[in-house]
């Protein structure tokens, strides 16, 4: 028995992996077949965005986030 509370599927395995398969065709369709492969490619590479690899990013993050929690006291 499926319980019909709040967000989510609570349990419906099987409706939650149609609505996965379908939304993953659609998308297909919409971005061509190879776009899973294209954005699978880039996982585990190198982000520009990440601090590690951007102090001055970092230390700008740090200080607008410092002040900000000044402001709020």
């Amino acid at each position: 028995m499926v319980t019909k509370k709040g967000r989510g599927w609570r349990g419906d395995k099987a409706a939650h992996q149609r609505t996965g398969s379908i939304g993953g065709k659609a998308t297909a369709k919409t971005h061509g077949k190879d776009f899973y492969a294209r954005i699978g490619s880039t996982g585990g590479k190198i982000s520009g965005g990440n601090f590690k690899n951007n102090r001055e990013l970092a230390r700008r993050a740090g200080k607008k986030g410092g002040s900000m929690k000044a402001k709020k006291g």
